[in-house]
């Protein structure tokens, strides 16, 4: 378990970048253990609550919670502690939230954002979470980036479905790290072309669209975007 959640460091010109990577959405047989090599994990609880309303109106649908398990949360932040200690920049890479065939209508879910704004409590500079396959918000979190999905990038799992926006909603995180600190945060809109699947990267002209969607995902956290 402890070989699962080492993190990578690499360094250029005098900066240390680590890497840390968790998933919350797993089989279980796939979890690293103390016997065997696997993902690191950080598992989630989930509780249904009844409408205020339930008796009055039958079938509506319940309240959804998650809760990140306390030893797994406790071990992440020691993690990102660790990471600080060893390096200028911390990265953290996450599994999450939920797809089109779960449920997903590009909505975070709860635990997200406890667990992004957590990392960062403890040291991380920068969220980056997939899983999804849809574009999610983008929040500043104590000056912060957290790009809580950024689509699908790798392939066309929308092919065949009449999800067009979803389908052609991805994009590319550019970072600038100048004196041991990430300076500069943005991302790069893309898409991947009906008549062959490899993502390009657009113009601003191009990924309007895909521009103001992620905006409009953002306006609930206040996150203000510069477009140039």
């Amino acid at each position: 378990m402890p070989e699962a959640r080492k993190p990578a460091i690499e360094e250029r010109n005098g900066t240390r970048v680590v890497f840390l990577s968790y998933t919350s959405v797993f089989l279980a047989q796939y979890a690293a253990t103390a016997n065997r090599a696997g993902l690191a994990t950080a598992r989630v609880s989930t509780t249904f609550e009844p409408q205020v309303r339930h008796v009055e109106v039958p079938g509506s649908p319940p309240i959804i919670r998650t809760y990140a398990d306390p030893r797994d949360a406790a071990a992440m932040v020691e993690d990102m502690r660790v990471a600080k200690e060893q390096a200028d920049v911390v990265v953290l890479s996450w599994h999450w939230g939920l797809s089109p065939n779960t449920g997903g209508t590009a909505k975070l879910v709860g635990y997200e954002t406890d667990m992004a704004h957590a990392a960062i409590d403890a040291g991380a500079d920068l969220v980056v979470g997939h899983h999804p396959h849809m574009l999610e918000a983008v929040e500043v979190y104590k000056e912060k980036p957290v790009f809580y999905s950024l689509g699908n990038f790798g392939f066309d799992f929308f092919a065949g479905r009449e999800i067009a926006m979803e389908r052609n909603s991805f994009a590319l995180v550019r970072c600038l790290i100048r004196d041991g600190a990430i300076q500069d945060v943005s991302f790069i809109p893309m898409r991947i072309p009906d008549d062959a699947p490899q993502p390009i990267l657009l113009s601003l002209t191009e990924g309007a669209g895909i521009i103001q969607r992620v905006r409009d995902l953002s306006e609930p956290f206040g996150t203000q975007f510069q477009i140039g």
